[in-house]
């Protein structure tokens, strides 16, 4: 009798692990997971119709270890930042399946920044000034403002008097406001979250040059994910949210995102081609 009863508990409890936690969720190249996940967990309960309080997002060292581990089933969800994405949208088998809106759009911009009180009102005016930019793989702060530069015939090695790369988005307006740099680039993302949390003033910074429309995060699955029980339930409640476009339960999603909305087919597309434009 008592093998029985084991059998059929362990049964329950697998079943009921299985299905408070329905899929599993990965990020990539995030410095803090753990918190990363307290941030997400109020939006899993509503995806996972669980009411666990844990989620562990699953972390990568970059897109190919991703890929692998959607493909090899490991996480069913990722989430994925616009530069990611345009690496694997084309390709079979993976589909976007959502993207956060920020200010209620599903993009946002980057930026170049400079102290208030500076005189300079075009990019040009910073001739022998000091430049800080963001990391290589940041669309914000490093790809898009490159090409903006380039755009307007401003080598950065040669017209400034210094080049600082490799910063984070947060350490870039801070060592503007400090005067350690003249320009930074940034995101209006980042720009609003140092406003809110009073890490900055309005009165310390201003925009010298604002970016066209650059895509937000987006949640990423296997096509094939989509056909099995728990991926149907995952894009039902995502519907769900998508359909009540930005009027969601406070603490529904971290900041800085204010909705869901249907990936529109047209964004990456047009933001792509102005990448590689001449």
């Amino acid at each position: 009798m008592i093998r029985p009863f084991v059998f059929l508990l362990a049964v329950f409890v697998f079943s009921a692990t299985a299905s408070s936690t329905p899929f599993s969720w990965g990020v990539i190249d995030e410095p803090n997971p753990d918190e990363e996940s307290k941030r997400f967990l109020a939006l899993h309960q509503f995806l996972a119709d669980s009411q666990s309080n844990e989620l562990k997002l699953k972390p990568f060292k970059n897109l190919e270890a991703a890929k692998k581990g959607l493909e090899l089933n490991e996480v069913q969800l990722l989430t994925l930042r616009p530069a990611e994405y345009l690496e694997i949208r084309k390709q079979p088998g993976t589909k976007a399946i959502a993207i956060f809106l920020f200010r209620d759009n599903p993009y946002h911009h980057s930026l170049f920044l400079a102290r208030f009180k500076t005189k300079a009102k075009t990019l040009t005016d910073f001739k022998g000034k000091r430049l800080g930019l963001g990391r290589a793989n940041s669309l914000s702060t490093y790809q898009v403002p490159m090409r903006v530069l380039e755009q307007q015939k401003i080598t950065p090695t040669t017209f400034f008097s210094k080049l600082a790369i490799d910063l984070s988005h947060a350490k870039l307006e801070l060592a503007l406001v400090k005067g350690e740099l003249d320009l930074v680039s940034g995101s209006d993302i980042v720009h609003d979250s140092l406003l809110k949390s009073q890490k900055i003033k309005e009165s310390d910074l201003k925009i010298i040059h604002q970016s066209t429309p650059i895509p937000n995060e987006v949640l990423v699955v296997r096509e094939q994910f989509l056909s099995s029980p728990p991926g149907k339930k995952l894009k039902d409640k995502l519907s769900e949210l998508i359909s009540n476009k930005t009027q969601l339960p406070k603490g529904l999603l971290p900041e800085p995102w204010s909705g869901i909305s249907e990936v529109p087919g047209s964004l990456f597309d047009t933001f792509e081609s102005r990448l590689k434009s001449p």
